[in-house]
């Protein structure tokens, strides 16, 4: 058999730690690279994430302020549902109104099948109140349209106002 000097012994451990040497640093360079990409997209997905966010948060704010409106129901049911809603908004409001006068209707030109009901009330309240219900008014999802609204300072009380508003629905 061949036996190895120390200097082979020495020449051989030499090389193999030289060769294990190598192939750490390629395998670890190949590791860094790949590591370094993962992060690259990891920042680059962690940026749309946040832009989205930001989009998210001003679709909600535009949905917030888009009045949702219901699909019309028949005559009956509609103003029931209408009457109530408008009701809880001036009660939220603070208006103390007198009672509501009964409906109106009438057809819609170009909407054959469909009536526009229009309720009216006549209330008393702050004028911040009465600015307040007609700034929550969109949210009311049976509101088509304001189509009165007058408001009377009190002369001798600024902020006391009377308020005279028509509001109208859509029914089958």
């Amino acid at each position: 058999m061949n036996k190895f000097s120390k200097k082979d012994i020495g020449a051989i451990k030499v090389g193999l730690v030289s060769a294990a040497a190598i192939i750490v640093v390629v395998v670890a360079l190949d590791f860094f690279e790949h590591w370094r990409q993962v992060r690259r997209q990891l920042d680059t997905k962690s940026a749309q994430m946040k832009e989205m966010a930001a989009k998210g948060e001003r679709y909600e704010q535009l949905v917030s302020r888009v009045p949702v409106f219901e699909i019309p129901q028949d005559e009956s049911v509609q103003r029931y549902v209408f009457r109530e809603k408008f009701t809880e908004q001036l009660k939220k409001a603070g208006i103390k109104n007198e009672p509501l006068q009964g409906f109106t209707s009438r057809s819609v030109k170009g909407m054959p099948g469909y009536k526009l009901l229009s309720l009216k009330v006549k209330g008393t309240g702050q004028f911040n109140q009465v600015m307040d219900l007609l700034s929550n008014l969109y949210a009311n999802p049976y509101l088509v349209a304001v189509e009165q609204f007058e408001v009377k300072c009190d002369p001798k009380n600024r902020q006391k106002s009377e308020v005279e508003l028509k509001v109208s629905t859509l029914a089958r």
